[in-house]
């Protein structure tokens, strides 16, 4: 490689310096997001496009997941529900068919005596 593309582009060792970054990292994110240059066992990344890998690796800002405020058509009932309403019946269906496994069927109340 002549020293016209050399100052174009930069090894990954020189690229991580440049930036002050880790190497396995640069690699990664160079190799990810297709600004990885491989020329036989040689693997470089051009110098111009360092903002684009900088760009790349910037942090999204995420939507908040829930906000407090009120719509017209607000409503406590989540999308769960119906799901959680089939669990039920279906529970209470298991426990019906179940066969009694107390010896007596009506059950026994038995008062504790206390201690004075």
């Amino acid at each position: 490689m002549d020293n016209s593309a050399k100052a174009l582009t930069a090894d990954i060792k020189e690229a991580a310096a440049e930036l002050g970054v880790p190497e396995g990292a640069l690699r990664r994110v160079a190799a990810d997001h297709g600004f990885l240059l491989k020329f036989g066992r040689n693997h470089r990344i051009a110098r111009a496009d360092y903002e684009g890998i900088i760009s790349a690796c910037r942090d999204q800002k995420k939507a908040r997941a829930s906000h407090s405020a009120r719509t017209e058509d607000f409503t406590s009932e989540t999308r769960t529900a119906p799901r959680l309403h089939a669990a039920h019946a279906t529970a209470e269906r298991l426990k019906s068919l179940s066969r009694n496994t107390s010896r007596n069927a009506a059950g026994q109340l038995v008062q504790l005596q206390q201690q004075k």
